[in-house]
């Protein structure tokens, strides 16, 4: 991390000593760095707008990076901006923002506008990674305890990566988002964030999905059913799988090392079904069995049965959920039978929120566990 944030330091001091190619030279004690902002509403229904800045200072030839907090509030995002330089530096430095979380209140009035700006400005990346907080406000993240950097913003940019390949929060940046906005028969998503509580302080975790309809937020699924979904969403890489078998002594846990899903749509009798096949691989990570033995040959083939089985209803669920609770077709379904029934999407697509929530869904999961050596005895504790 030391290593990053070194470099990180370089790239500013370069850019910002730099920028003649977009503004006149600036003194770098003139200039804020914005690392990420938070989105909420005040009372008095404005946008109050809570950004993280880095000011870089050299002191006895050694850089050093104290990140801090500062608020403002307007009417339009342009405007609560716009406020936040009279309270800075002369220069705000939007290249380098990382993350910008909304509030759910934010969020659930619909945050397309916001896109849009964002979007339109030459001063923001279209890669900057979006959330929704869980808590009231989206600037308790903000103001939460940093673990490993004082950047807070930095330092949730890299909790989405790490997290999103266990496939606990999709990784959503803002042209993904827009992307998905902008398509037929697909609705969008971001990741969730919450606070913790870690020794006494306040931090951040990043906790499951937060579903859209077109833009406008309509409610959460947990890392569980975030983790069920990635499995049709797309091709995965990375995760855990627990398999049961009604009792604490026998759980076990397979590293999924990659998964390749096939959706195929039919369409009979004036129905429409969606067929999900996925196909896993894996090793045994952690397990429990009732005698001292590894599993043997049998008990693989018995033990991938069951993972098929469990896999297949715990997806099944957080389809239900999706249809039933939220009408939101967030693994795009729709967009598969445009493409592979571009006809019958010209009849049903102006009608797919009716359609989708009735689809009935068909799921297969194919289980192969390998390279385990699991046919030695397990180590034991001497007496």
């Amino acid at each position: 991390m030391k290593k990053k944030l070194f470099l990180f330091l370089l790239l500013l001091t370069t850019c910002v000593t730099t920028l003649s190619g977009c503004w006149d030279y600036v003194e770098l004690e003139d200039v804020s760095i914005v690392t990420g902002f938070a989105v909420d509403k005040n009372e008095k229904g404005e946008y109050l707008l809570t950004v993280e800045i880095v000011d870089v200072s050299q002191e006895e030839k050694e850089a050093k990076i104290n990140a801090q907090l500062l608020e403002s509030s307007g009417s339009t995002l342009l405007d609560a901006i716009r406020n936040a330089f009279k309270t800075t530096a002369p220069v705000l430095y939007w290249g380098h923002a990382e993350i910008i979380i909304f509030s759910q209140e934010v969020a659930r009035e619909g945050i397309i506008d916001i896109i849009d700006f964002v979007h339109r400005s030459p001063k923001l990346r279209t890669n900057i990674r979006l959330l929704v907080s869980r808590e009231k406000t989206a600037k308790e993240i903000l103001e939460s305890a940093s673990i490993t950097t004082n950047i807070r913003s930095f330092e949730i940019r890299e909790m989405i990566e790490l997290h999103s390949k266990f496939l606990k929060v999709p990784d959503v940046q803002m042209y993904e988002f827009i992307n998905d906005l902008s398509a037929e028969g697909i609705s969008p998503v971001l990741a969730a964030v919450r606070l913790i509580e870690v020794e006494g302080k306040k931090t951040s975790q990043l906790s499951g999905t937060a579903v859209f309809k077109k833009d406008k937020f309509i409610g959460f699924l947990d890392e569980e059913e975030t983790k069920f979904l990635h499995f049709v969403k797309e091709n995965c890489k990375g995760g855990i799988i627990v398999v049961e078998d009604g009792s604490e002594e026998m759980k076990t846990s397979i590293d999924i090392s990659k998964s390749k899903v096939k959706l195929k749509p039919m369409y009979t009798g004036n129905k429409l079904i969606m067929n999900i096949r996925v196909r896993i691989e894996g090793t045994l990570d952690e397990y429990r069995t009732k005698n001292n033995y590894y599993y043997s040959s049998d008990d693989i083939t018995a033990l991938e049965k069951k993972a098929e089985e469990q896999l297949a209803e715990d997806i099944r669920r957080a389809i239900r959920k999706l249809q039933e609770d939220f009408n939101a077709d967030i693994l795009g379904f729709g967009s598969t039978v445009k493409a592979e029934m571009p006809k019958l999407w010209k009849k049903i697509g102006n009608q797919w929120d009716d359609m989708f929530k009735n689809i009935d869904v068909n799921v297969e999961i194919l289980m192969d566990i390998y390279n385990s050596g699991l046919l030695y005895k397990k180590i034991k504790v001497g007496d």
